[in-house]
């Protein structure tokens, strides 16, 4: 819903009414709004076409409110009012009929004498819509208003109106207006099952239309052109079927061995899985289950899934990375039978170790003997979680000697330093976005404590405007300052206090580098006293991960004085 009026424009036949009752008596009739309008502008260089769906009006003055006749949107030059009946407006399948006896004032007469010369011609209303549907056909923004609330009708002298204007009386011309990002539906990269899921919710949509308006036809039209794209895959895909069967039978046998391994059960796929020499009471998590768990870290760990992450299968890893590429006299060469000087730039490594990761949890024998229960997905998920929760916090304030390099710990990277021990000013932290080399700002992050979020949440500029904006996305609720997301972690300082870094600005992905090993493994622990009384069995994933700063420059942190 638009909480403020908007107004339309019209260069309309509006005539003083000829079949006048009574001599003296100032009347005028005009077609307020007709069908579909001209593209009109909307921000950043946006149009649209908007049409105000049948039955709308009428729903509108059944509201009962006053609505007035205006000259140029000025409440001082009242021409007429619905309140004495001497605005009539009626829904018409023209459009919006208007007919007026003017009041008899200076202004009144004046208007109603240019009108009659022909020489005001445009009318002008102003409303609040309630309910509209945007949609985007063939390369057009299109609003579709089925509710709204009529305030005034004006004759004015010019439809152009002025900005100044505008503003003055907290109206909204279509320039103010932000048309919804939407973008034609492209079916060609989608899947059966998304485009099965993008049937339905179009049907939804087509169910709440009356189904002979042109745009429930449009959506039907979309239905059609799904089937045909479904029909088309299912065909391309029955010949990779046989591979595709091939590939779920394996997930599936894998699933079969980590859960008789949990249950302690015997099975042909347990049996093939420790057939390698694998100790009783130990498995090495399979292919398919691996790439899970990493998949799930992704998910519980967003700093985790940003840093450029390596997958050796065995051993340590070490990273080439530019340490410099040449001062200010560094050359380039043009032309032929010229040498390029290798002195110009210099290269070193950064080298990931096997630093042992991992995390437990107890699991009861009822939840594991329950059949009803996918105890598989659930001891994964679980693990994955803990051990992503304690690797996004070793990212940040990691000892680099047996955990992560912590970037809170780099003395590498630049601070810039607050003007006071306790506080933060916007101006510190513009300070700190534009201290970072543009090309790592694209893809950059801020990461502070939840109470830093808060200080840094009230800060607002001269017009009472806050600095951090709220934005909702498909993902859920997100907040960007700069228009760079923030995220909150526990690890970061959560005091604004002398010497401390309360903010980080950086680019993960250029900045951060971590090795997952392949090569996980389930432990479970049942033998000992505590898990026998208890009837429980302890589960532990772990597995060899390390993570180092590989590009400094990546990253600035504010410091407070």
């Amino acid at each position: 819903m638009n909480e403020t009026i908007e107004l339309r424009n019209f260069n309309v036949t509006l005539s003083e009414k000829v079949d006048s009752d009574s001599e003296g008596v100032l009347l005028v009739k005009g077609i307020v709004n007709r069908g579909e309008s001209e593209p009109l502008p909307a921000k950043n260089g946006k149009t649209f076409i908007e049409k105000v769906e049948r039955g709308t009006w009428e729903k509108a003055l059944s509201r009962g409110n006053d609505i007035h006749f205006l000259a140029e949107h000025d409440n001082g030059k009242m021409l007429a009012s619905t309140k004495n009946k001497s605005l009539t407006l009626t829904e018409t399948d023209e459009g919006l009929l208007m007919e007026a006896r003017i009041a008899p004032t200076s202004w009144g007469k004046d208007y109603h004498t240019l009108i009659e010369e022909g020489l005001l011609t445009n009318m002008s209303f102003g409303m609040a819509v309630l309910s509209d549907k945007w949609t985007f056909e063939d390369g057009v923004n299109k609003r579709s208003i089925n509710d709204l609330a009529l305030f005034e009708v004006s004759v004015v002298r010019d439809p152009a109106y002025k900005d100044t204007q505008i503003q003055a009386r907290n109206l909204q011309s279509t320039e103010d207006i932000e048309i919804p990002s939407m973008e034609e539906r492209d079916l060609s990269n989608m899947t059966v099952t998304q485009l099965e899921q993008e049937k339905t919710k179009i049907y939804n949509e087509y169910r709440t239309l009356n189904s002979e308006s042109v745009e429930a036809e449009n959506l039907l039209q979309q239905i059609s052109n799904i089937d045909a794209q479904i029909q088309n895959l299912d065909t391309a895909n029955n010949s990779q079927g046989d591979v595709r069967n091939m590939e779920n039978q394996a997930v599936e046998k894998e699933i079969r061995a980590v859960e008789q391994f949990l249950r302690k059960q015997d099975g042909e796929e347990l049996r093939t899985l420790t057939a390698t020499g694998v100790g009783s009471g130990q498995l090495t998590v399979p292919t398919h289950l691996h790439n899970q768990v990493v998949e799930k870290l992704y998910e519980v760990a967003p700093l985790f899934a940003m840093t450029k992450n390596f997958t050796p299968v065995n051993g340590f890893l070490e990273i080439l990375r530019e340490q410099s590429i040449g001062g200010p006299t560094a050359t380039a060469f043009i032309g032929e039978m010229m040498d390029a000087s290798k002195a110009d730039f210099t290269l070193d490594k950064v080298k990931l170790d096997q630093k042992r990761v991992g995390s437990v949890i107890e699991l009861s024998n009822q939840l594991i003997n329950d059949s009803g229960i996918d105890v598989v997905d659930y001891a994964t998920k679980t693990l994955a979680k803990r051990v992503g929760l304690f690797i996004d916090r070793k990212i940040l304030d990691g000892d680099k000697a047996t955990q992560f390099e912590g970037l809170l710990n780099s003395v590498a990277i630049e601070n810039i330093t607050a003007g006071a021990t306790n506080a933060i000013t916007i101006d510190e932290l513009e300070a700190v976005y534009l201290t970072l080399h543009p090309q790592y700002v694209k893809d950059a992050v801020w990461v502070v404590n939840r109470k830093v979020f808060m200080a840094i949440a009230k800060l607002k500029d001269a017009n009472g405007q806050y600095y951090l904006v709220r934005d909702v996305a498909e993902t859920g609720v997100t907040y960007k300052l700069f228009g760079q997301p923030v995220l909150i972690s526990d690890a970061m300082p959560d005091v604004i206090s002398t010497g401390v870094r309360s903010v980080l600005f950086g680019n993960f992905q250029e900045g951060y580098a971590t090795m997952t090993k392949q090569g996980l493994s389930l432990k479970m622990i049942d033998n000992d006293t505590t898990n026998a009384l208890r009837g429980s069995v302890t589960v532990l994933l772990d597995g060899y991960m390390d993570g180092k700063i590989y590009n400094e420059n990546a990253f600035k942190f504010l410091k407070q004085a």
